[in-house]
């Protein structure tokens, strides 16, 4: 029973203070890549914020990713961009890594537009 109750208080220590290895803000600019539909942006401010073992970003307030990382960091999402006014909405595909020392790598691509996202943890 002893050792029971040590391993749940244990536990609840443990628990709150293991911050993932990748958590953390991160800001960055995505650049137009390719060929994309005028009214794509040509760059632009992002950020992403890491939590545990999940990213989120949104994308230009019209598409929210929630990605699982991975152990090695790599990630990815699927989400529908409800941008494009006339135009139904797209189905936008958020692929990328966080390396080491706190850089991520992304791309963000649609069959309007197509994006390379460069960002860095913030201290």
């Amino acid at each position: 029973m002893r050792r029971i109750a040590l391993a749940a208080i244990a536990a609840l220590i443990a628990g709150p203070a293991c911050a993932g290895v990748w958590d953390g803000n991160y800001s960055g600019r995505l650049v137009q890549q390719g060929q994309n539909a005028m009214a794509c942006a040509k760059e632009a401010p992002v950020q992403m914020n890491v939590s545990g073992d999940t990213l989120t970003y949104h994308h230009f307030s019209n598409a929210t990713f929630t990605a699982k990382v991975g152990a090695n960091g790599s990630f990815g999402d699927q989400q529908l961009n409800q941008f494009g006014g006339a135009r139904s909405a797209t189905m936008q595909t958020l692929s990328g890594s966080i390396a080491q020392g706190g850089v991520i790598t992304a791309t963000v691509t649609s069959q309007y537009c197509n994006y390379a996202l460069n960002l860095r943890r913030q201290q």
